[in-house]
């Protein structure tokens, strides 16, 4: 699906430079890193927001994967870079 929006100067650039490191760790297309850095973000972002979810009724995984102790943990989504740096 194809949503356009306007952004802020400053996240535009800012998303401009995530994605071109993404394209760098992932060897990806540029387009490709910012669809995924965008659909990531949202993700996460829908994910956290606890009063979105309570309004939704959607059941908030941390609760969710406490209770399934033996629950393996699953990689990032496809695509996703890993932190270059140091931890």
């Amino acid at each position: 699906m194809k949503i356009e929006t306007l952004l802020p100067a400053a996240t535009a650039e800012t998303l401009s430079e995530y994605a071109a490191w993404v394209r760098h760790c992932a060897d990806m297309p540029l387009e490709e890193a910012i669809t995924k850095t965008i659909d990531f973000a949202l993700r996460e972002i829908f994910r956290r927001d606890r009063l979105w979810r309570d309004e939704r009724r959607i059941p908030d995984q941390k609760s969710s994967a406490a209770k399934a102790t033996s629950s393996p943990t699953l990689p990032p989504p496809a695509g996703t870079p890993r932190d270059p740096r140091p931890s």
